[in-house]
């Protein structure tokens, strides 16, 4: 933060230092109408300039950085994952592993993908028509060790063929969807 506020006042020094013409130099007629010009334009818009490139960074270091951080959305990472493993070969288990540092307001929900099609949930499965069983029937609740097992002629993979498996977060409290696990298992 303070190498922006550095850079911003080094930025500005220049523009000053360059604006008007040095004493001791004798320029043609014809550049110091050319700077004077330039200047003209440089002191109409000096307290712009100053506004873009010394305010804000001065504003930022003032205020409190994390929660312009929040309010952006860009610089909080989603750090929640989970843990899947194959234990067997028409088995995977689901262990999700929320970062017990960041607190939600709303319980975000958990959506999981086999090669494209969505396993949820055994009601989503079987209206899909897929082979294959999740067990609790409900599906992966967002809640630190909370597990589910996927089992079927549809999660059956092997080293040469695996499954592609996405899981992915709503989160309703930042609005935004995030894919914390893509993976071959």
């Amino acid at each position: 933060m303070t190498g922006i506020l550095i850079s911003s006042a080094f930025i500005q020094g220049l523009g000053a230092y360059f604006s008007e013409p040095r004493c001791g130099f004798a320029p043609e007629d014809w550049k110091i109408q050319n700077i004077s010009a330039i200047t003209r334009q440089l002191h109409s818009y000096r307290f712009l300039l100053l506004a873009v490139l010394i305010v804000p960074p001065v504003l930022l270091y003032l205020g409190n950085p994390g929660s312009v951080a929040e309010e952006l959305g860009c610089f909080v990472p989603i750090t929640d994952s989970v843990d899947a493993t194959r234990t067997g070969p028409d088995s995977i288990s689901i262990v999700m592993q929320p970062d017990s540092r960041i607190k939600n307001d709303l319980v975000p929900s958990v959506e999981i993908f086999l090669d494209e099609n969505d396993v949820s949930n055994q009601s989503i499965i079987m209206g899909s028509g897929l082979d294959a069983v999740i067990n609790p029937p409900e599906g992966l609740p967002f809640q630190r060790k909370a597990s589910v097992t996927l089992q079927g002629r549809d999660v059956s993979g092997n080293e040469t063929v695996p499954v592609h498996l996405q899981i992915i977060v709503t989160y309703p409290d930042r609005g935004i969807r995030y894919v914390i696990c893509d993976m071959q298992i």
